[in-house]
């Protein structure tokens, strides 16, 4: 995210995600080292690079990117396909 539009959310409160987990407060400093957020418990500093996004949690979502995949492609009612006949161990056919 450029450095204006965080500097925007700067005192605002934010929602980071950072390795899988959702941090939310409000957006104290923003450092080349990490950002200070203020909780409910105190403060927290997630590192910079941990973080994947950071975002106004009242913003409408983003638009995803377009799906190339034609949806019948997941029908579940195609016919599946029917599994190898089980031989005997080895390999070898049974000596009568």
């Amino acid at each position: 995210m450029p450095r204006p539009l965080l500097d925007q959310l700067q005192g605002k409160e934010v929602e980071i995600y950072a390795d899988g987990m959702i941090y939310r407060g409000i957006l104290i400093e923003i450092t080349t080292e990490g950002v200070t957020l203020r909780r409910q418990t105190g403060f927290a500093f997630v590192a910079m690079d941990r973080i994947a996004s950071i975002r106004d949690p009242n913003a409408p979502p983003r638009p995803t990117a377009p799906r190339f995949v034609d949806p019948s492609f997941y029908n579940a009612d195609l016919p599946q396909e029917t599994p190898p006949a089980p031989s005997s161990p080895g390999g070898k056919k049974p000596v009568s």
